[in-house]
């Protein structure tokens, strides 16, 4: 049987792997307390785990010559991602009752008496071809970088500046990324179906990157053929600060995604965090097109969004599904957080109120450019923020998603800063905080372009209350993923009493 490349043998008296034979064959052995960096290959099938193997062979370290062969009578769970608990029994129930054992997140499990503490292993690959590849994100990076070369070759062939022909290319080199993308990680015996999502993306961030350049005046001869036939609209000031958030916030995200993603370390949140803000981008990005000035006018070029429009849901679907990793705290910790009230938690009820005036604030912001007929209104759009009434409507839409989908995401998180448990705030602040942080960012960035008519921008002598409030907004649901994550006992189940937070479990 074979495991990330690596040989082992199946010994069917004792139904487990002959760890002395993997290890001395296919691993060199290094002393360092508690860590495992290679896990996969000692994983056991799930069908196995009652009769896990009896070491016939006790395993030693070669620079000291000990048996690193340890007797304990706690269980020693050992998880994919390196980390691992040490548990007290809780009586005679297997470990499986207690840890959810899954082929794609799976766990190693020693019955008492037979496991090691002081041993890493590190592989040690007899595929030379295997160790000449670069990282996998070096791979994506070097990928990603051919997006301003296509374009500027594109850009003078006169025979590929049609409309139809630039929505059929722009496939074409999109299924070409793909294939390549899938010839980098063609080595890995299992890929994450969300590596194609993000190393795709990391392409189109370059060619957003490339359009925000040109747009500016830092560049130029390689967007002028898909601003014509292509997408007009990718020219207005708005378009051209999503595109740098894409070229610089996106791009790095996925590389920092993929980067932990193959070194088997967690990148649930990361991921959340651009699910938020791709799904922001698209929802304010495609109605504004439609509905905008430029709606009249939309070539077939528009259509390639639309895959581009979905895969930011899936992933948020998939990545929402996945168990969240949460430190493991004793009942009683939990339970003296948790019955603390609002008043005794400053840091929790200052949030509480800042997003109470977000929320007025989204709702004031929502009459306004439903045209309300108060004073006060009218003052604001004409006095204050002027570009909220732009004929590209791009800022129109947002204030109305704001209303119409963030401001109840607020009074949801409101509720679960004074409701212990709500454990959901881990996630949902995370994926918020990435909404609002691009939405603001192309509204602050267009408010103030050159490329927005002079009249639509925020007046002088308003600029530093708008602008205030504007980074304020964006500012306190990153403020709130903070305070979620760095101190989360409030929002989390009690759990058994013993437990420490040495380890990790999956709530």
């Amino acid at each position: 049987m074979s495991y990330y490349g690596v040989s082992g043998h199946y010994d069917q008296h004792h139904r487990g792997y002959d760890i002395d034979y993997i290890a001395r064959q296919s691993y060199s052995i290094s002393r360092r307390r508690y860590v495992v960096q290679e896990i996969g290959l000692l994983l056991f099938p799930a069908g196995h785990l009652q009769d896990l193997p009896v070491l016939k062979h006790p395993l030693y370290n070669p620079e000291t010559n000990q048996d690193c062969t340890h007797r304990m009578e706690e269980f020693l769970i050992l998880h994919q991602t390196g980390q691992m608990a040490l548990i007290e029994p809780q009586g005679p129930q297997e470990p499986r009752q207690h840890f959810k054992i899954s082929s794609i997140n799976p766990l190693i499990v020693f019955r008492r008496k037979y496991f090691w503490v002081d041993i890493s292993f590190k592989k040690r690959s007899n595929n030379r071809i295997s160790t000449m590849r670069p990282p996998v994100e070096v791979s994506v990076l070097i990928v990603s970088l051919l997006a301003p070369g296509v374009l500027y070759t594109i850009n003078n062939i006169p025979a590929l500046q049609e409309p139809l022909p630039i929505l059929g290319l722009g496939m074409f080199i999109l299924g070409f990324v793909l294939l390549l993308l899938r010839l980098t990680v063609s080595n890995q015996t299992k890929v994450d179906p969300l590596f194609y999502v993000f190393a795709e993306f990391s392409f189109t961030c370059m060619v957003g990157l490339t359009n925000a350049l040109e747009q500016d005046g830092f560049i130029s001869g390689f967007m002028g053929f898909y601003l014509k036939k292509g997408e007009p609209h990718l020219s207005t000031a708005y378009a051209v600060m999503m595109s740098y958030w894409d070229g610089i916030v996106h791009f790095i995200l996925f590389l920092t995604i993929i980067h932990r993603m193959f070194r088997g370390k967690s990148y649930r949140s990361l991921g959340l965090l651009w699910a938020g803000s791709s799904i922001a981008n698209q929802i304010v990005l495609i109605p504004g097109v439609v509905i905008g000035k430029y709606g009249s006018n939309i070539r077939p070029g528009f259509w390639r969004n639309v895959p581009f429009f979905l895969a930011p849901f899936w992933a948020a679907s998939v990545l929402f599904s996945r168990p969240r990793e949460m430190p493991v705290v004793t009942a009683d910790k939990i339970s003296a957080e948790q019955k603390k009230g609002l008043l005794f938690r400053p840091v929790d009820l200052l949030l509480s109120l800042m997003l109470l005036g977000a929320m007025a604030f989204s709702v004031f912001r929502g009459f306004v450019v439903l045209d309300c007929p108060l004073d006060t209104c009218f003052t604001y759009i004409y006095q204050y923020e002027p570009y909220l009434k732009d004929p590209v409507v791009f800022p129109r839409v947002m204030v109305l998603v704001y209303l119409f989908y963030a401001m109840p995401l607020m009074a949801f998180f409101t509720y679960g800063l004074r409701t212990p448990g709500c454990s959901w705030m881990l996630d949902w602040t995370i994926f918020f905080a990435g909404a609002m942080a691009q939405s603001q960012w192309c509204h602050i960035g267009a408010s103030q372009h050159s490329r927005t008519p002079y009249t639509y921008r925020v007046p002088a002598d308003k600029w530093w209350p708008v602008i205030t409030l504007n980074v304020l907004l964006a500012a306190l649901p990153a403020l709130l993923a903070l305070r979620c994550h760095t101190n989360p006992i409030y929002f989390m189940k009690p759990v058994p009493e013993g437990q420490t937070n040495k380890g990790k479990k999956e709530n």
